[in-house]
C-alpha cells in the first residue's frame, strides 16, 4: 500500500449523510471487532472536514465537505489508545465524492493492535472520480485490515467487504458488522524494527517532541518514528515545528500553538507522503490538531479543523 494511501487511510483515514448526530456521539463500539480490550474514551474532539479541488487550472475551495472525530483512549496495564473517523459527504463534497475512513490502534504490555477500513478508491484522476460518482450499478468496496504485532512478529489479516449500497461513514457500525469472518489474505511478516504501534501513536509522539524542541527540529533520529502498518515498515518524520502565536480552529482562537511539518515514509517502495498539523500547546487543547492539511491527489487538497459545537 503506498504511501499516499495510507495518509488517505489515516486521516480520512483523516462522517454522517443523513444522520450527523452519529458523528457527536460516542465512539465505535470497541465489541463489534475483536481483539481490542476494554478501555475507556478519555477524550474525544470533533472536526470539520473543507478541501480544494483543482477541475482545471485553479483550485475551487469548499468548506464542510463533511466530518471527522479524533478519540484518546485508556485502558488497563498501561493501554494507550487513539481512534480516528474521518470522510467526506456525498451530499455536501464536490461532485458528491464519498470517501472515509476509520482507524484504531491500541498498544499496552502485551503488544499492540491496528484495526482500519477505508472506501476503495484509485481515482487518479477527477474525472475518474467524477465518473465513479455517478455510476449506480456497482459494488461498492471496502478494505479491512487487522494488525497484531507482538515482538518482532506482525500478523496481518486483510479483508474485502463487497456491499451494494454506497455506505458513508455514519454506517461505520453497518460496515464493522460486515466485516467477514474468514479473511482474504492472512500474513505473518518479521518486522526488524519498530519503535511506534502505529501512525497516530507516531504522531502523537513526536507532536510532544515538537512541543519541546520548537525551532530546534533536525535530521536526528529524535524526531522520526518507524511503524508497521500491513507488513510493512513506515518512517514518520518530523520535519519542522515553528511556534505561532494563535492557533485558530472554526474561525476561533485557540491560543498559543505549533505547527508541524510531517513526511511519512514507505521503507519498502519509498513513496511518501507529506502533510501538517498545527496543534495546540496549552490547557485541554494541548496536543490536539487544530488543523489538518495534506493533499492525496494532485487535484485534490484536504483540511481537518477542529470544529467542537460547546467551544463555539
Amino acid at each position: 500500500m503506498k504511501a499516499r494511501r495510507v495518509s488517505w487511510v489515516i486521516m480520512l483515514t483523516l462522517v454522517a449523510c443523513s444522520t450527523p448526530d452519529r458523528l457527536h456521539g460516542e465512539s465505535a463500539d470497541p465489541h463489534a471487532y475483536p481483539g481490542f480490550a476494554p478501555s475507556s474514551v478519555l477524550r474525544q474532539h470533533n472536526y470539520r472536514v473543507d478541501a480544494q479541488v483543482r477541475p482545471f487550472l485553479f483550485w475551487m475551495r469548499k468548506a464542510n465537505i463533511g466530518d471527522g472525530r479524533l478519540t484518546w483512549r485508556t485502558g488497563p496495564d498501561a493501554t494507550v489508545g487513539y481512534e480516528l473517523l474521518v470522510g467526506s459527504d456525498p451530499g455536501r463534497a464536490p461532485r458528491h465524492i464519498n470517501r472515509w475512513g476509520y482507524l484504531r490502534e491500541e498498544s499496552g504490555a502485551g503488544g499492540a493492535m491496528v484495526f482500519g477500513v477505508m472506501s476503495h478508491s484509485d481515482e487518479q484522476s477527477i474525472e475518474e472520480a467524477d465518473k465513479n460518482t455517478r455510476r449506480s450499478d456497482r459494488v461498492h468496496v471496502f478494505k479491512a485490515l487487522r494488525q497484531v504485532v507482538t515482538g518482532s512478529q506482525a500478523r496481518v489479516t486483510v479483508s474485502d467487504i463487497r456491499v451494494s449500497r454506497d455506505l458513508t461513514y455514519a454506517d461505520l457500525e453497518a460496515l464493522l458488522a460486515s466485516v467477514p469472518a474468514a479473511p482474504s489474505t492472512t500474513k505473518s511478516v518479521p518486522l526488524a524494527e519498530w519503535s511506534s504501534p502505529g501512525f497516530l501513536t507516531a504522531a502523537a509522539s513526536l507532536m510532544e517532541e515538537g512541543r519541546r524542541t520548537a525551532g530546534k527540529v533536525s535530521a536526528s533520529p529524535r524526531f522520526v518514528r518507524v511503524y508497521p502498518y500491513n507488513g510493512m515498515l513506515y518512517e514518520l518524520q518530523l520535519r519542522s515545528a515553528d511556534r505561532t502565536d494563535r492557533g485558530t480552529s472554526a474561525e476561533r482562537s485557540s491560543g498559543p500553538a505549533i505547527q508541524g511539518r510531517f513526511r511519512v515514509l514507505n521503507r519498502s517502495t519509498r513513496d511518501e507522503t507529506l502533510f501538517t498539523i498545527v496543534y495546540g500547546v496549552e490547557g485541554d487543547l494541548a496536543g490536539v490538531p487544530l488543523l489538518i492539511s495534506w493533499r492525496p491527489r494532485w487535484w485534490l487538497e484536504i483540511q481537518c479543523v477542529l470544529h467542537d459545537e460547546d467551544r463555539e
